[in-house]
């Protein structure tokens, strides 16, 4: 929750976050799979805005295979009444292995870590929305170069990436 995180940030403790939650698992389909598309959800702000609030470094880190070990199902319309209603796509039922347990497939995984984007003594009080936009363009930015820089490496070399 945020009451969480914020209180974490506020005793200096690391926590991760992966910014592309619910509205990158919508995006995750076996089509984009199988036209080799890595496709992340780029519109999420907030954890820029609570970086920057207090003073916590931005650490863009992609993990490869992760969108290949496991997927959702892919109802659209369906999972888009659920997120209207719930606030998340409903159903959420996780396939991997044979196509329908929710067990992940048996697959390589490389985890990349960029480099941190410094907040801190940058932004003084509240951060208005043109400094969370430009450091909301400056971590995507530098996670968009991290999985270019990476991808040939971890067997990804024909994978593009959109946002």
């Amino acid at each position: 929750s945020r009451a969480v995180v914020s209180g974490m940030l506020k005793k200096k403790k690391s926590i991760m976050l992966v910014p592309g939650g619910q509205g990158e698992i919508m995006l995750h389909t076996r089509a984009n799979l199988n036209n080799n598309i890595i496709e992340l959800c780029g519109r999420h702000k907030g954890f820029v805005r609570m970086a920057l609030r207090h003073d916590a470094e931005l650490v863009p880190t992609f993990n490869f295979g992760e969108l290949q070990a496991i997927e959702n199902i892919y109802l659209p319309r369906i999972q888009g009444l659920g997120r209207i209603i719930f606030g998340f796509p409903l159903p959420f039922f996780p396939v991997g292995i044979w196509g329908f347990l929710p067990i992940p497939r048996k697959v390589k995984m490389t985890w990349v870590i960029g480099e941190p984007i410094k907040t801190k003594a940058r932004i003084t009080g509240k951060p208005t929305e043109e400094e969370v936009d430009r450091f909301h363009l400056q971590y995507f930015t530098a996670l968009k170069d991290l999985i270019e820089k990476h991808k040939h490496e971890a067997g990804y070399g024909t994978y593009k990436t959109s946002f």
